[in-house]
């Protein structure tokens, strides 16, 4: 039989006529498709651990590629974020130093300045001018204003009690 291989245990070739081996173990013979069919078996495991071990480092790599996209992104977004905040806040200061403007400009009074709405130089004047067609108007100043004129019952050298208490027409 030219296609069996003889092997022995101790890993020298040879045996006797009776199938054992010179040192009285008996040896295992292999036909070639039995050789061909142990090393097909042991390649397609070999092949079946290489490329689980290639997906294995395959997902790991798109697994951490993934986790640093998503930094990042977070990155990304918390920039963003912040510029959109840093812009909000400079457009909020212009357009309270606009309003102050318009309300110095227009007269209204410093308290209401902060009041005035709108997103344009036209809105918020518009808006003042409104504000201030609701505001009461300041009547004439009394006849005596600025003249120096004491008031009826007002004595110099009296407290203010006694000034209140003669307005009511109250005594001591």
């Amino acid at each position: 039989m030219a296609d069996e291989t003889t092997t022995a245990e101790s890993g020298t070739p040879g045996t006797t006529p009776e199938g054992e081996s010179q040192s009285g173990v008996e040896q295992r013979t292999f036909t070639q498709a039995d050789l061909d069919r142990i090393v097909t078996e042991r390649l397609a495991k070999e092949k079946q651990r290489s490329e689980a071990a290639t997906a294995k480092a395959k997902a790991d790599a798109e697994r951490k590629a993934a986790e640093e996209q998503g930094e990042w992104k977070k990155l990304a977004e918390q920039y963003k974020t912040d510029a959109e905040s840093s812009a909000a806040k400079a457009k909020a200061a212009e357009l309270a130093v606009l309003r102050r403007d318009i309300a110095t400009k227009l007269n209204v009074p410093a308290l209401l300045a902060d009041r005035l709405r709108g997103e344009t130089p036209e809105d918020i004047e518009a808006d003042a001018k409104l504000l201030l067609a609701g505001l009461p108007k300041a009547g004439p100043p009394p006849g005596n204003a600025g003249s120096g004129a004491k008031q009826a019952g007002a004595t110099s050298g009296k407290s203010m009690n006694d000034f209140i208490r003669a307005a009511a027409g109250r005594s001591q």
